[in-house]
């Protein structure tokens, strides 16, 4: 009897284990920097658009996705609200590649939103990675990926001016391997409205590792 207990134990432990694949798309061999993607760090607030193609997520299994980690170097103290949203997608560039425009965050899933408490780097911290570390993105809701492409939308928003300074890693072999414009970005904007507008899309591909459970 009490080994048969253990054994039902056992089983249920072991049920409640899931399994995690931590992917890095893109590589940072040869990378080169960007700091408009995913958002533009020398303006307060930015909005940005990304896809990432079935193609480019080939090696990243379907599941549940719960964090996304961009790499990074340098950086400021800084506090913004910063808000993530993901889509599945079959597209192979951003929705405004020609307009400008980006996609409308009604039509995603929202997976991450720090509410106003603020989203915390300081440069002194990046020191132990020997000038290059991840910006980490823990899902509030991790998000139900199908295994093909992928769209992330960012907002930043926040109350200073030139106050954080990230340059994410972009991998260079796969910016040029393609003519799709996978990443848009608007500047300045802000919830209450356009103080100031200037869009840009354009082939980058930031490095990321994706965590799947």
């Amino acid at each position: 009897m009490k080994k048969s207990l253990l054994a039902l134990m056992l089983l249920a432990g072991a049920a409640t284990v899931s399994a995690q694949d931590v992917v890095q798309v893109g590589s940072l061999e040869g990378a080169s920097s960007t700091t408009k993607f995913p958002w533009y760090s020398s303006y307060e607030c930015s909005s940005s658009e990304i896809v990432y193609t079935a193609d480019d997520l080939k090696d990243l299994p379907a599941g549940d996705l719960s964090k996304l980690e961009f790499a990074v170097t340098g950086g400021q103290m800084t506090y913004i609200h910063l808000r993530v949203w993901l889509e599945n997608t079959t597209d192979t560039q951003v929705v405004g590649a020609t307009s400008g425009a980006i996609r409308n965050t009604d039509e995603m899933t929202k997976v991450y939103d720090t509410a106003g408490k603020g989203y915390f780097m300081d440069e002194r911290t990046m020191q132990a990675y020997s000038g290059t570390g991840y910006l980490d993105c823990p899902f509030d809701t991790p998000f139900e990926y199908t295994g093909g492409g992928l769209r992330i939308r960012f907002e930043a928003t926040g109350e200073n001016w030139c106050q954080s300074e990230f340059a994410f890693f972009v991998d260079q072999d796969k910016a040029n391997a393609s003519s799709d414009k996978n990443c848009s970005t608007i500047y300045d904007f802000t919830e209450s409205g356009m103080r100031s507008r200037s869009a840009e899309a354009e082939r980058s591909f930031p490095v990321v590792q994706c965590t799947v459970t």
